[in-house]
């Protein structure tokens, strides 16, 4: 932003049912909160996200099976491997799940099953 890297920063934008849902960091006036975590295990790569802004909260969960991605060697235009490990895969599953806030208590708006997600993770 502004010339200045941001990190490992992530808006997250949702619409469901005729309702978008915006979980931007950088409308810092809607207090929009995100955080993501991926790991790789010996057989899947899994990523947790959460996002919340002071009237909604949702967690997203996906898992993409490593025996179904492929592992690309890629090199950059200019010539640099960026990547050590840079796994590519489509046929990711996952769960979406969605709350409304009000007075300190959340209750589920709907919880959504996922299938053929893109998914893509590289390590450096």
């Amino acid at each position: 932003m502004f010339g200045v890297p941001i990190g490992g920063k992530l808006v997250v934008g949702f619409h469901h049912e005729g309702v978008d849902y915006d979980f931007n960091f950088s409308r810092f006036w809607t207090r929009s909160r995100t955080a993501f975590r991926c790991t790789e295990t010996a057989t899947d790569i899994v990523w947790h996200v959460t996002a919340e802004n002071p009237r909604h909260s949702m967690t997203v969960d996906v898992h993409c099976a490593k025996g179904e991605m492929l592992l690309v060697n890629y090199e950059a235009p200019d010539g640099r491997k960026r990547h050590t490990k840079l796994w590519n895969g489509g046929t990711g599953t996952g769960r979406i799940r969605l709350y409304e806030k009000k007075r300190g208590t959340q209750t589920l708006i709907d919880d959504i099953d996922m299938r053929n997600i893109g998914c893509e993770y590289g390590t450096y």
